[in-house]
């Protein structure tokens, strides 16, 4: 190495910065801040700072064992999302509240002080109650530009702690520089570093760097600081508001984190109560010991809407995801599909890596504006795994939900309706009724065809009611004068649309192209039609256009020469 050149660790450099920005920000409250508050404020505001210290300590030098006590300490995961609903994202959100909880406390004590004032602690609880829900349940990534919107109502707040510093007393207004002063930390390290490139420059003029800067600990030590220093503030200002409170109310204080940690204790069972209460229950098992335990769907014309609810064993459960995939049922072509890493929200690293909770995944999928009408497709669901930069589907090991293919589960099937139905050639009365709600329109049938070649016959198909269950229907051909039969049966309006899937208001048509034996007998026939059930081959019930039942459970279409 030239001796121009200057090696420096990037791991040292995070581990110095980081204690320099404690250092500072410790040394100012400590001169400032911490000796207006009473005790039981300097006790609170002292266990968070040694915590979080502790947490970026370990998250910097603990070496794990295995992925899930990594994922246990991960302050930030910048591959995986993995650095949530963990023990650094239980004190982060468990600050927030915090604070959240001493505004409001403000509050109460600061309506003697005007109603504008309480309002003021009253928005600052409710915008930090919030964040702290953020910080555990990742709700921005439901919220469409979060970014712009959360600087907008970063602003506000700004906004209004200078108009209450404004009105407040000289003396106290230390406490709102310093809770505006926590607030751009931490929106510096969630908005801007964030957003940044994570630099693993070899030189920099004379400085050589070996290893990449970890901006996400630079991040989340930011956030960490940030919402200590206005946790710090905002606990001199309830002082101010409440200078001599009795024993009974400082333990309010400590009252804060427990009741937090409560809730978030009781938030991991709430998708056990909605498996109970909405669910579709399932029995799926895959491999290394994850199971589906039920499904909740919901679709129209534009999208698929699924919850999955999946029990797992929390030090396993990593690098996961699900598919939700739309299928032709004909074709077998994929017309859309979803991805979708799964969620560890409902996890309780308390309970530790055998804990396996049941998880809740949502999975949209949006249907081609172009997908056909009247077309039977499937919904499937695939759970992967990404191992490197394969992602392959993992194997079932029981289930008592259909497969259609490897391990694709069927979770469901669906019809778009179409928009118009097809114009009926004329007013006159239906051919026949069937059981079921099923009723034939009419039937277009030529008075000629040639055996071996093909004869067309179309049909015309409405429903009353929604299908339950599959019908074949059948096509008979008897000779006038030999007295013999030639058969053929296929769906009403082919593979496209089974019975199953009929609905209420369906109009359709389907064109038939039956092949003739090239032996049938030349002369005239008789043609028949019905309907008969797949499961025992039983013929539907048949009715003419005025309710009389037909003889047989058949229609006579009229007759054909063929030859």
């Amino acid at each position: 190495m030239p001796v121009s050149e200057i090696e420096v660790s990037a791991h040292a450099l995070t581990r110095i910065g980081l204690a320099l920005g404690y250092i500072t920000v410790g040394i100012a409250a400590w001169r400032w801040l911490l000796p207006s508050l009473p005790q039981t404020a300097k006790r609170l505001a002292g266990i968070f700072a040694v915590a979080q210290l502790l947490i970026i300590v370990i998250a910097l030098d603990y070496q794990p064992e295995a992925r899930y006590q990594a994922l246990l300490w991960a302050v930030h995961d910048p591959i995986w999302s993995g650095g949530e609903w963990n023990i650094p994202a239980t004190l982060a959100s468990t600050q927030l509240a915090i604070v959240g909880g001493v505004a409001l406390l403000s509050a109460g004590r600061a309506r003697r002080a005007g109603s504008g004032t309480a309002l003021y602690y009253l928005g600052i609880a409710l915008v930090f109650f919030f964040f702290a829900l953020d910080e555990y349940y990742q709700i921005h990534e439901y919220i469409e530009h979060w970014g712009q919107r959360y600087r907008l109502l970063g602003m506000a707040v700004a906004a209004a702690t200078l108009v209450a510093a404004y009105y407040s007393p000289r003396r106290t207004r230390r406490f709102f520089w310093a809770f505006l002063l926590g607030l751009a930390l931490s929106a510096f390290g969630a908005l801007v570093l964030d957003a940044q490139w994570i630099p693993c420059f070899g030189q920099v003029g004379m400085l050589r760097f070996d290893g990449c800067m970890f901006l996400w600990f630079w991040e989340e030590a930011l956030e960490f600081l940030g919402i200590w220093l206005a946790l710090v503030a905002l606990l001199g200002l309830y002082a101010r508001h409440f200078p001599a409170p009795p024993a009974k109310s400082q333990r309010h204080l400590y009252a804060l984190p427990l009741l937090w940690l409560m809730f978030l204790l009781l938030s991991t069972f709430i998708p056990r109560l909605e498996h109970r209460l909405t669910a579709q229950k399932a029995q799926v098992e895959y491999e290394a010991g994850l199971t589906l335990r039920g499904y909740h769907i919901e679709s129209d014309a534009e999208n698929v809407q699924l919850r999955v609810f999946i029990s797992a064993p929390q030090k396993i459960f990593y690098d996961y995801g699900y598919s939700l995939q739309l299928i032709d049922q004909v074709s077998g072509e994929t017309l859309a599909f979803s991805d979708v890493y799964a969620s560890r929200e409902h996890g309780l690293w308390l309970f530790g890596g055998e804990y396996a909770p049941l998880y809740r995944q949502a999975i949209g999928l949006d249907i081609p504006p172009d997908a056909a009408r009247n077309h039977a497709y499937a919904v499937a669901l695939k759970l992967w795994r990404r191992e490197h930069k394969e992602f392959p589907g993992q194997a079932i090991l029981k289930s008592d939900l259909p497969q259609l293919w490897g391990n694709l589960l069927l979770i469901d099937e669906l019809v778009l309706p179409r928009h118009e139905a097809p114009a009926r050639a004329d007013d006159k009365p239906p051919l026949a009724h069937f059981a079921g709600g099923f009723t034939l329109v009419s039937a277009a049938l030529p008075a000629r065809a040639i055996p071996g070649e093909t004869l067309s016959i179309t049909f015309h198909w409405e429903s009353a009611a929604a299908g339950a269950e599959d019908y074949t229907q059948f096509l008979h051909l008897r000779h006038v004068a030999s007295g013999e039969w030639w058969v053929y049966d296929q769906q009403p309006l082919g593979a496209r649309l089974p019975t199953r899937l009929w609905y209420a208001g369906l109009a359709d048509e389907e064109g038939w192209r039956l092949p003739l034996p090239a032996d049938l007998l030349p002369g005239a026939y008789e043609v028949f039609t019905g309907l008969y059930r797949n499961r025992d081959k039983e013929r539907a019930a048949a009715a003419d256009a005025a309710g009389a039942p037909l003889l047989d459970n058949r229609l006579a279409l009229g007759s054909i020469v063929l030859g």
